[in-house]
């Protein structure tokens, strides 16, 4: 079910759409959702081609989609990147340039393309990548930006279990966060090729952070159905669950925790 659209659906009769992209490292992902009828209508997802451009790869993929001549009332765009932190809401925008900037190993020259967003949290700092974003500011009316670390960090907050782990697998990636008592303790991605590698990250972050494994709620999402990721070999570790919304919008359960990007950009303000 990596692709579907709900069959009834006339694009040309939808009058409140959102369309949510989101910018794998290997992957380009659409969905749109339905504000009238309060469900998802499509989802589609295509390789990135390393053959082409960024923004070669996307009008191919985009030239595929169903609704070309749709409109849509918002465009959300969530991406991947390593370039990303979290500072105290105090630290003013001038020092959180540099620190960026040391922190990742780049030139302020470099940081021009970075953002910093207020949140609940304090300051998410991050910089867009720029093929993407030119291209969806090119193809898209004023669309909004978001981190993948953003998604991650909403979600883990949302959850009503105030001591978790959050895993959510990217293409060659995972973000882990963890919170105890309802506090952010820990959240940072890692690069992973194999189950193992997924474990040894978790594992070793609990150990570090003083956590009982057994302890905490474990919840898992992404692209979990990856064929080099083992989901029955992490149960043997951890008391991990599938995690998804309450609130599904209208999109099948089994779906919500693998589209998990979409189904946060959607509930992103």
């Amino acid at each position: 079910m990596d692709n579907w659209t709900v069959e009834t659906v006339n694009w040309a009769q939808e009058s409140s759409l959102s369309l949510l992209v989101f910018f794998a490292e290997k992957t380009l992902s659409f969905s749109t959702y339905s504000k009238n009828q309060r469900s998802f209508l499509s989802h589609h997802s295509f390789p990135l081609l390393q053959s082409k451009s960024i923004a070669e790869s996307c009008n191919q993929a985009y030239l595929k989609l169903p609704y070309q001549r749709a409109d849509f009332l918002e465009t959300k765009v969530g991406f991947y990147s390593p370039f990303v932190t979290l500072f105290p809401a105090a630290i003013d925008n001038e020092s959180i340039q540099k620190i960026f900037a040391f922190e990742h190993g780049i030139t302020e020259e470099a940081c021009k393309m970075m953002r910093i967003k207020s949140s609940n949290l304090g300051k998410l700092a991050f910089i867009l990548p720029e093929e993407a974003s030119a291209w969806a500011l090119q193809k898209f009316n004023a669309p909004e930006f978001y981190p993948s670390r953003e998604l991650s960090l909403n979600f883990a907050m949302q959850v009503k279990s105030k001591d978790m782990l959050l895993l959510i697998i990217q293409d060659d990636a995972i973000e882990l966060i963890v919170k105890t008592k309802g506090v952010l303790q820990f959240h940072n991605h890692f690069k992973v090729n194999t189950t193992e590698d997924i474990l040894y990250y978790s594992l070793y972050g609990l150990d570090k952070l003083g956590i009982n494994k057994d302890s905490i709620s474990a919840y898992i999402a992404g692209n979990i159905n990856a064929p080099e990721i083992d989901l029955a070999e992490i149960k043997r570790f951890l008391n991990i669950k599938i995690a998804h919304q309450e609130h599904d919008f209208g999109c099948p359960k089994e779906l919500n925790a693998n589209y998990f990007s979409s189904f946060q950009l959607l509930l992103c303000e």
